[in-house]
């Protein structure tokens, strides 16, 4: 193996984003055409009345392609009211989901400045939400939250479901008049699929029929019981996930403009928040003309998954490139052979996504979490074969055990398994080096190895995998943030919060090592191959967890 693979880019040598080679792609966020897009009839759905959003011009990776400074409706779900800002949307979690940047906005949730979760002031009026501050308190009442205060004040302690609180929000603005009617019918445009709801009957539709009746009855409004149902089906099928620039899911967002980009399975563009802003960025070079794409749920997961959560949720089956390319490998994507014998890998993947799930949701227990994900991965290669490292679940139990051996306080382990994303699943799921989801597991891992740093003076136990292969932190620290700094314009924004934050700490970690001893070291480095024995190190950390 090329000890050289998998290097990231330094400072002297920002080569390995070979787009960036080019003297003539730079870092803009303003595109050349404004808008960069028009809305028409889509090229990837038969039907005459879906719309989609086509390029207007070629767009390079890392554009943004679509920016939304104050998205329509926005909420924090119910298991975050108490640790996010209701009015910038910043989560400030307890510190063992957040020391290690596995959570937490940019205002200081991961640093330790800013406000804590029980800092955070509480609505005085409904005692339902909170906000960081005097001025998002301000903007959150004038904007909506006047005229639903009230309303939670009469429930409280009960909490309404994000869902409801997004549709009674709607309808309070509107009625006052608060939703431009261009706004407001690019709404009422958007698909609800409630006929397909209905047909599909059972506990989903009963339920929706329950929760529109509440936003109804709470709201005082003058629509039809049957108008609250349609749109809260609306909300329930255009709605993306807010999520922190991490991608930690917080809450709800709805905004028509972006609800008409379509879903593809290998899409081009990828939704990133920076606090409420929501922004549409380029994963790939995009052409004129070509129908701007995202995910709606995860891409990684195999055909059969995807094909299968896209009709439950969404009513539709996906026909991109991907799917039309796996759909017909699809028994090599269900089977593997082992000797002379066809295992159906579909019935070991169910077990252990719900061994997945069980452990998500066992999060005063971090112990039993952990044991219950090694036992997943165990019975994924049980059964003869070796199950591949890229390939769901595997991939998103590593993730969680990196989660949970950070809340069970140990660092090392949590490096390990990221790692292990690093070198071997990353560059396959996620192949373009400024992918936001690469670059947020990078800065993770920075986090990680920053904490490592002091940990192995302090306690050279805990640091005893990383200590035997006399791992140097420094260099280990420098590398990775390099290549962070090297993609987060891309992923993120040159302008967003996240990249601010990662150039600062650029800055922090600067002045470290240039001091005393350290100067010389990390002075006029050659490039890329004064890194290239620690990464063969970490390389080997890695390969002795798989």
């Amino acid at each position: 193996m090329d000890p050289t693979e998998n290097l990231p880019a330094t400072e002297a040598s920002p080569g390995k984003n070979p787009i960036q080679e080019d003297s003539t792609t730079t870092i803009q966020e303003d595109n050349p055409v404004s808008p960069p897009y028009t809305i028409g009839q889509s090229a990837l759905i038969s039907d005459d009345a879906q719309s989609g959003v086509v390029a207007a011009t070629r767009l390079r990776p890392g554009s943004s392609i679509l920016s939304v400074s104050q998205p329509l409706v926005t909420v924090v779900d119910n298991a975050h009211l108490m640790e996010t800002c209701s009015g910038c949307f910043m989560w400030y979690p307890p510190r063992s989901e957040s020391s290690a940047g596995f959570g937490g906005g940019e205002g200081g949730a991961t640093e330790g400045s800013g406000p804590r979760q029980g800092e955070l002031k509480t609505c005085l009026g409904c005692k339902t939400v909170r906000y960081c501050g005097k001025g998002c308190q301000s903007e959150a009442w004038k904007r909506s939250h006047r005229l639903e205060c009230k309303i939670f004040a009469r429930l409280h302690p009960r909490v309404l479901p994000n869902s409801v609180r997004a549709v009674l929000q709607l309808l309070l603005r509107y009625e006052k008049g608060l939703i431009p009617a261009e706004q407001w019918a690019s709404l009422m445009r958007l698909q609800s699929h409630v006929d397909g709801f209905v047909r599909e009957g059972g506990r989903r539709i009963e339920g929706i029929r329950l929760m529109s009746r509440g936003a109804h009855a709470y709201s005082g409004t003058k629509m039809s019981e049957d108008f609250v149902q349609d749109l809260y089906c609306k909300v329930l099928i255009n709605s993306v996930t807010l999520v922190t620039a991490t991608f930690d899911p917080i809450g709800t967002c709805l905004d028509p403009l972006p609800a008409n980009i379509n879903h593809s399975c290998a899409p081009n563009s990828v939704v990133v928040f920076d606090g409420p802003r929501l922004n549409v960025r380029s994963t790939r070079q995009i052409e004129p003309n070509e129908e701007i794409t995202i995910s709606y749920i995860d891409c990684t997961d195999r055909y059969g998954w995807r094909q299968s959560e896209l009709q439950q949720r969404y009513f539709f089956s996906c026909g991109c490139t991907k799917c039309q390319r796996e759909a017909l490998t699809q028994p090599e994507d269900d089977f593997v052979t082992v000797g002379d014998r066809k295992v159906d890998l579909t019935v070991v993947e169910s077990e252990v996504m719900d061994m997945l799930n069980d452990a998500k949701h066992k999060k005063q227990d971090s112990q039993a979490s952990i044991k219950l994900l090694k036992d997943g991965l165990k019975l994924l290669n049980s059964q003869g074969w070796k199950w591949p490292i890229s390939r769901q679940p595997a991939p998103s139990i590593r993730q969680q055990l990196a989660v949970n051996f950070l809340v069970a306080g140990d660092w090392t382990a949590a490096a390990i398994q990221m790692l292990a994303l690093y070198f071997h699943v990353d560059p396959i799921l996620f192949p373009e080096p400024w992918h936001p989801v690469r670059v947020v597991h990078n800065w993770t891992l920075v986090t990680l190895m920053l904490h490592l740093t002091s940990l192995s003076t302090t306690d050279p136990d805990a640091t005893q995998p990383f200590d035997k292969h006399e791992t140097d932190y420094g260099k280990v620290v420098w590398g990775l943030l390099m290549e962070v700094l090297s993609n987060v314009d891309w992923s993120h924004g040159s302008e967003s919060a996240f990249a601010a934050k990662v150039k600062r700490k650029v800055e922090e970690v600067r002045v470290d090592m240039t001091r005393g001893e350290e100067a010389n070291r990390f002075k006029d480095q050659p490039g890329q191959e004064w890194l290239a024995e620690e990464w063969a190190k970490l390389r080997d950390i890695a390969e002795v967890e798989l």
